[in-house]
């Protein structure tokens, strides 16, 4: 339909004169595509698949395992926070908030499940915004005068180089893209090559498979679509845009009470 539309806009345009055979012609080309197409759609899961999947009870009871296996860590980040909300030392909850971010990233690299890892990322993310205001607030009372620390302020500026670059890298998950990119490259590839040679035995005049040569091409076009795939990559962490302006902050501390004291089930830092 495509082609059809573009031949016909081509003909009023330019005048040039679009015949059947033109069209036909076109026809493997539009095969090729649609093939590759139906072939990535068949082996790849779409984003409502995953969201059924992770509605499922083995989804559910795989969460839950996780969590028994890593209850005693869960507790131990828990009380940090417990600690957390009772220090308001800026210096301090700095480096509370440093620790539970290695102890979160930790987790976060210890599992597969993808909506748990993405959970407890967005946690540090969260986490590491906040040191990045109080590096800010450090500076700030440093340049208006309000304290005469030279070493503290330039350790803090150092601090909040490493952190902006640290939310950058983290809100793009450049890395995630980078794997993703590398995945759909290799993906890609096989796909573009079963489609050759599909095509070379349905249309051999258009396909015909001379050589390694007539897989450099579907090749190279893998390859810039996965390298494309980096910036744009759709499931970064970024928060979505709201009209509200102010801070959110989720803290349920009757949940992280009733785990500190009972200690009967597993406690998941984006809970708290």
């Amino acid at each position: 339909v495509i082609a059809g539309a573009m031949s016909l806009a081509l003909e009023s345009v330019l005048g040039i004169p679009i015949t059947l055979v033109t069209m036909a012609d076109v026809l493997p080309v539009v095969a090729y595509a649609g093939i590759s197409a139906l072939m990535k759609t068949m082996i790849t899961k779409t984003p409502f698949e995953q969201y059924q999947y992770q509605q499922s009870d083995e989804y559910k009871e795989m969460v839950e395992q996780f969590r028994k296996e890593h209850q005693e860590e869960l507790i131990k980040i828990g009380e940090v926070l417990q600690a957390k909300k009772d220090n308001q030392k800026p210096e301090d909850v700095f480096e509370m908030n440093k620790n539970l971010i290695t102890a979160i990233d930790e987790l976060s690299k210890d599992t597969k499940l993808k909506g748990v890892r993405n959970a407890y990322e967005l946690q540090s993310l969260d986490l590491l915004r906040e040191n990045k205001e109080i590096c800010e607030q450090i500076i700030d009372e440093y340049l208006d005068e309000h304290n005469d620390d030279t070493e503290k302020y330039r350790n803090y500026k150092k601090e909040l180089t490493k952190i902006k670059f640290e939310i950058f890298k983290r809100s793009n998950s450049i890395e995630e893209a980078i794997k993703h990119s590398g995945k759909e490259i290799a993906v890609n590839s096989g796909v573009m090559v079963v489609a050759r040679l599909i095509m070379s035995v349905l249309s051999p005049d258009m396909f015909a498979i001379e050589g390694i040569k007539d897989f450099i091409l579907p090749f190279a076009f893998a390859v810039i679509n996965g390298i494309i795939d980096i910036p744009t990559y759709l499931e970064k962490l970024k928060y979505k845009e709201t009209e509200y302006e102010g801070k959110v902050r989720s803290k349920n501390l009757d949940r992280i009470n009733e785990i500190l004291n009972e200690k009967r089930q597993a406690l998941s830092p984006v809970l708290a």
